[in-house]
């Protein structure tokens, strides 16, 4: 069983500095350091001791919290393989799992009623538009959900995909509440009469089903963790478009070591837009140019060792099963 329990952060979105990350961070370790210890003595309390506390490097005070109630704790984080090896000859040992994302391959798979889905939004029907496409045909277009691009980038997107006559499926997300200063897209006057059926526009997408889908050529994506691994792991070729953070470098093993994508940009840091004429060459180039195959290749390679790694007795399965087993005893030794 998966049981979800919330507490109140304390944070007032009438506060004028609502939208800062570092402000939001800070109140968040300050309500939870208190909150938090709350709920695992509760948890305690009705029979069921917490045996691990698992978080990532963005709320490392959950670690201290597990110190003061003595609890084990574990980082989930997933790194380049390099490092992997060298930390584990330097510290505890690092179990790699995942993509996380990954339909588990075994006898007693749950059916997709039973799925858990995290999106943001609600996401639209667009299967059956994609049903009526010819087989790796349709660009996807997606920059998640926290990236918001400049209304001239977008002129630009949408008069390339013009250029290069490609069948497409596009996420223009509207703003969020917390997102104050962005307006929402406008697409340029006349770019649906042109396109018709060649192209569709969704506020959002399953993007899991998306990528998965025998009709998807490409992903045009802004490299966020994420949309990497579930492109890599679907098997998908990308137009790599970062921002910033760790966009960039994900873009950079995207291009560079995966090879499974060509690059539209190097991130904010160029300070430009990116023109019609580059988008309309990247997408031509990832859908059919003369890097295309291999590319495509190279990415059906990475799908096949996804899928090897979350099936039953596979790498992500058998390091999982020894992690929960290393906390089972850990806690019964207690």
């Amino acid at each position: 069983m998966i049981r979800f329990e919330f507490f109140d952060d304390g944070w007032d979105f009438n506060n004028p500095n609502r939208n800062d990350l570092q402000n939001y961070l800070a109140q968040l370790e300050l309500a939870g350091r208190e909150k938090l210890p709350q709920m695992i003595l509760k948890q305690s309390a009705q029979g069921r001791p917490v045996s691990c506390l698992i978080n990532n490097p963005f709320i490392p005070w959950v670690s201290d919290v597990a110190e003061s109630l003595k609890i084990p704790s574990a980082m989930l984080w997933e790194l380049e393989r390099e490092i992997i090896e060298y930390m584990s000859k330097i510290c505890r040992p690092i179990k790699t799992i995942g993509p996380l994302f990954k339909d588990l391959k075994s006898n007693i798979t749950s059916s997709k009623e039973n799925a858990i889905r995290a999106d943001f939004f609600t996401a639209e029907n667009c299967v059956e538009w994609l049903d009526s496409k010819p087989p790796q045909s349709v660009v996807y277009i997606s920059f998640g959900s926290i990236v918001h691009l400049k209304q001239e980038q977008i002129d630009e997107l949408a008069h390339g995909l013009l250029l290069a006559g490609v069948l497409f499926l596009w996420v223009l997300r509207p703003p969020q509440p917390m997102e104050s200063e962005a307006e929402p897209h406008v697409l340029p006057e006349g770019f649906l009469g042109r396109v018709g059926d060649k192209g569709k526009i969704l506020r959002w997408a399953p993007q899991e089903e998306v990528l998965a889908h025998p009709s998807t050529a490409c992903f045009v994506t802004h490299c966020g963790w994420n949309s990497t691994m579930e492109a890599v792991a679907s098997g998908v070729p990308v137009v790599a478009f970062p921002r910033w953070g760790d966009q960039v470098t994900d873009a950079k093993f995207l291009v560079d070591v995966f090879k499974v994508g060509v690059r539209l940009c190097r991130g904010e840091a160029e300070g430009r837009i990116v023109t019609r004429d580059e988008v309309a060459r990247c997408l031509t180039a990832a859908i059919c140019g003369p890097e295309a195959a291999e590319m495509s290749e190279n990415a059906l390679k990475w799908k096949r060792a996804a899928e090897e790694a979350v099936a039953e007795g596979g790498s992500s399965y058998r390091n999982m099963e020894e992690f929960v087993y290393q906390v089972a005893r850990i806690g019964g030794n207690k």
